[in-house]
């Protein structure tokens, strides 16, 4: 009966303690969305480290390595597209006739913050890539939207459209 007596005023002062400590709120994450067009900058100093065919008897088959490539990034506003920054990617393929897949690194570069990170891109319609900034924000990145749902940018021949989503942690 003494040992019951005594858990029941140990359970009984940890009710207490957890009910006396100050309750604590987690701030919620701030989410901001963007369409970024990405747009090859004139005199884009692309540069591949490795290109090979890598079997002589599959012509389809190629290996990229270190492919370097620097991009202008607009963000749609009101408006219509806005410079805001440049991205320097690092891309590597394994391609075929049939399949393939990319990836590499990103260092984004602008007024929505300084950015860096990976992403990857399969036989999918859309490819991902998330980062980090220096002040702890999350860039979360799909690729591949179709530019013909957005206006067009006259500044660019050929771009690509994708959906940037920058999440900061502490609101």
């Amino acid at each position: 009966m003494r040992r019951a007596t005594a858990w029941t005023a140990v359970i009984a002062l940890a009710g207490i303690v957890v009910a006396s400590a100050p309750t604590v709120s987690a701030a919620r994450a701030e989410k901001d969305a963007y369409i970024v067009a990405e747009c090859p900058q004139d005199g884009n100093p692309q540069s591949v480290e490795r290109f090979e065919f890598p079997n002589p008897n599959d012509p389809n088959r190629v290996l990229i390595r270190g492919a370097h490539n620097i991009y202008n990034e607009f963000v749609l506003e009101d408006d219509g597209w806005s410079l805001v920054g440049e991205n320097n990617t690092m891309a590597n393929v394994n391609a075929s006739e049939s399949f393939a897949t990319i990836w590499g690194t990103f260092d984004w570069d602008g007024n929505l913050g300084h950015f860096e990170g990976t992403w990857s891109w399969g036989n999918s319609a859309y490819g991902r890539a998330s980062g980090r900034s220096d002040d702890g924000r999350l860039l979360k990145v799909t690729l591949g939207l179709d530019p013909s749902d957005y206006p067009h940018l006259d500044d660019c021949e050929d771009y690509g459209v994708t959906e940037l989503l920058i999440i900061s942690p502490h609101g």
